[in-house]
């Protein structure tokens, strides 16, 4: 089944490849704020490109685009708030730790909350995901080497290296 993009999906989409390779080395505040007023467009396709545009393929922290990521952490489209919360965690957000534990609980998770939990790197998810682990998840997902990227980087001794290289 193929599923129908609009035009003004395809315009975000395109908007945000080419920012994501014209931005690399500079951020203009105004791609950033075309593409926080975009993650609010009524249009889910537009939403999930923006959201994944500025979180993920930008590297833009501040107090403003958080406020922007977790207005999308409950956003109707599942990609949406999964850009988001993956969005959040690369950013060390602990605010998005209790919603990754949450939404690890259930087994049919998506997995961009696997990749999440793999960036936030919290021992506190290690249960949720040794759990996803033994009833097989992985062998039904198209990204399965995710969960185990985040049962290693959930391990006490990963978590305590990344927090000493923070600190170098």
């Amino acid at each position: 089944m193929t599923r129908s993009v609009s035009p003004r999906t395809r315009v975000v989409a395109k908007e945000c490849l080419r920012t994501w390779a014209v931005v690399s080395s500079s951020r203009p505040a105004s791609t950033v704020e075309a593409l926080s007023r975009f993650t609010e467009d009524g249009d889910p396709g537009v939403r999930d490109w923006a959201t994944f545009g500025l979180g993920v393929l930008l590297d833009v922290d501040s107090p403003a685009v958080r406020s922007v990521l977790r207005a999308r952490v409950d956003d109707p489209e599942g990609d949406t708030a999964g850009e988001a919360i993956v969005a959040l965690a690369r950013r060390r957000d602990r605010e998005v730790a209790s919603v990754i534990a949450g939404l690890l609980e259930d087994p049919m998770v998506g997995n961009l909350i696997v990749e999440a939990a793999a960036e936030l790197a919290d021992p506190a998810f290690l249960p949720a995901l040794r759990r996803l682990k033994a009833a097989g998840w992985e062998l039904g997902d198209p990204r399965p080497d995710w969960l185990d990227l985040a049962i290693t980087a959930c391990q006490p001794e990963a978590a305590d290296d990344e927090a000493e290289c923070e600190r170098s």
